[in-house]
């Protein structure tokens, strides 16, 4: 599960009842990705261009999916 707050209707202590929720629901698999202007802008994504906590989350986001992939046997 990967939540994007950032649009500020949210109050804080909400956003923390609801990820401590996800995370006992989902077992854990639960990403934070912060608000990125780069991304907010709804072109092309150029990696190089987003902030590093941004572009470390989705790699978290990726790995925990590719995680839930089968191990291939040679």
């Amino acid at each position: 599960m990967a939540i994007a707050p950032g649009r500020g209707d949210r109050d804080p202590a909400d956003l923390t009842a609801l990820i401590d929720w996800l995370r006992a629901v989902c077992g854990g698999g639960v990403f934070i990705i912060n608000k990125d202007d780069h991304l907010a802008l709804g072109d092309l994504i150029v990696p190089s261009a987003l902030q590093s906590e941004t572009t470390i989350a989705h790699l978290g986001v990726a790995a925990a999916v590719a995680a839930r992939f089968p191990q291939v046997q040679d």
